[in-house]
Order: C-alpha cells, then sequence, then structure tokens
C-alpha cells in the first residue's frame, strides 16, 4: 500500500490514514493528539479534565435524564497519570509527527522510567523501526508494520 501511495496525491499522516494535503480528518487527530472532546446525544463519549465518559445509549434514557436535569452519562472514567501516559504513548506514535519526548517526560513522573523507555527508544532506532528528529520519535514504514509490538515494549517498561 505504501508503494502504491508513494506516487498518488495523497499523503500518509497515521497508522491507518492517508489523505490529500489539508484535507486530513482534524476530528481523529484531536483524540491522536489526547486533546479535550465533549459529548453531546446519546452514545456519546467525551474527555474534560482528565475523565472520559459516556452519554447513555438508549436515546430515551438519554433524553430523559436531559430532561430532568441531570447529566446523561452511563460510564465515567477518571484517566489516572499512569493511563494519561501509555494512551500518549500508544496515540501519538499512530501518527508520523510521531511522540514528544518533552511532553512523554513530563508523564513519566520519574526517572527511572525515563531511563527505560529511553533504552526501548534506542532499541527500536537501532533496529530500523523508529526515527528521531529533534525531540521527536516518530515509526519508519517498517515501524508501522508492527507498531503494536513497539508500543506495547514501551509500555511494558513502565512502573508507576
Amino acid at each position: 500500500l505504501f508503494k502504491r501511495m508513494k506516487n498518488s496525491p495523497y499523503i500518509f499522516y497515521e497508522v491507518s490514514n492517508f489523505a490529500k494535503p489539508d484535507k486530513r480528518c482534524r476530528h481523529n487527530e484531536n483524540y491522536w493528539k489526547t486533546r479535550e472532546y465533549i459529548a453531546f446525544g446519546a452514545s456519546a463519549s467525551g474527555y474534560v479534565d482528565g475523565i472520559r465518559y459516556t452519554n447513555y445509549n438508549d436515546i430515551n434514557k438519554y433524553c430523559e435524564s436531559v430532561a430532568s436535569g441531570n447529566i446523561p452519562r452511563i460510564t465515567v472514567e477518571k484517566i489516572d497519570a499512569e493511563k494519561k501516559c501509555m494512551e500518549y504513548i500508544m496515540l501519538s506514535l499512530r501518527t508520523v509527527e510521531g511522540l514528544d519526548y518533552n511532553i512523554l517526560s513530563k508523564l513519566l513522573l520519574n526517572s527511572d522510567n525515563l531511563n527505560k523507555v529511553q533504552r526501548e527508544l534506542r532499541f527500536f532506532i537501532d533496529k530500523g523501526f523508529l526515527n528521531k528528529n529533534g525531540l521527536y520519535y516518530s515509526c519508519t514504514v517498517e515501524g508501522f508494520l508492527i507498531l503494536d509490538c513497539i508500543i506495547q515494549k514501551l509500555v511494558d517498561t513502565l512502573k508507576f
């Protein structure tokens, strides 16, 4: 697919997406950059102030909740420091921009985690699966093919 798309008007920008220049999916990029988003409507999910939530799936329950002045949430999950860090690793490495080391170092919380992750990043660079450009680490074409393995190895090194 990469070879076929190389000579097309589409550019690769995320593990499962190609787009014409300036036509990237801004909606999904919001998730990949771990930004906040608000849920409106039945079954919608949101992430605000470190809380991920999902509204009622059943439209009647949703409407009843809203009509009675209640928040129509069926699930609420507090995203702790460990989960936030793991999600940042997983989501940022999906993109061609990759993982920002400054952001990661703030999320890791301790130097032991930082040293372990640095070793793993270096390992994947040496094997040709990651590139380093300034403070950013991103997958090579070969790295995207084993992205799940890279993410799992990085996450497995963490101790919170």
